[in-house]
């Protein structure tokens, strides 16, 4: 839905049929400049690690992200593969490039984008790749995540630990004193 101002209502703009699966882990819209509508992340596979779209802007109701640059503006339906990340927490988009991944003790940080795409959007501006890490560990399984602007906050069950998405000794100006893990007892 989206709102209309001249009839100062909200107006239905696309209605889409779609299979969600169960259960439904992660119920995230990643926005990205080049399409109109936003695309419906609802999971992520493990090997490699890669997310589960719905693109709403196409024919094209599942796919991959690797395999966007094939169905955006192709009527293509991708099947979806049996390898789902069924321990994922939480599916968040950090910015336009980079989508953060969390599951079991792990924040992975991956492209939106497929690497075809990510290589002709960066062609002119090859400096603003690689700012943020692709990997962080901690040493608890994560229970859910706090995003911030440069830091996650990683709770677990007896207390939070907060780490740098910059770089990898944790420390970070907004998480300087949340570098170390708090307990709650």
């Amino acid at each position: 839905m989206q709102w209309y101002d001249p009839l100062r209502k909200f107006m239905l703009l696309k209605n889409i049929e779609c299979t969600i699966p169960s259960p439904l882990l992660a119920f995230e819209l990643i926005i990205t400049p080049e399409l109109e509508y936003p695309l419906l992340c609802v999971g992520a596979t493990r090997k490699p690690m890669r997310l589960n779209l719905i693109n709403i802007n196409s024919g094209a109701t599942w796919f991959h992200s690797d395999e966007l640059e094939a169905c955006v503006g192709g009527s293509n339906t991708v099947i979806p593969r049996p390898e789902r990340l069924h321990t994922l927490r939480a599916v968040h988009q950090l910015n336009k490039d980079a989508v953060l991944v969390c599951h079991d003790n792990v924040v992975d940080i991956i492209p939106v984008l497929p690497a075809a795409l990510e290589a002709a959007r960066w062609r002119d501006d090859e400096r603003r790749r690689g700012k943020l890490l692709s990997r962080i560990e901690f040493n608890f399984n994560i229970d859910s995540i706090l995003c911030l602007a440069d830091s996650v906050l990683a709770f677990h069950r007896h207390g939070v630990q907060g780490r740098s998405l910059r770089n990898a000794d944790g420390r970070s100006p907004g998480v300087a004193h949340i570098a170390q893990q708090y307990t709650i007892q």
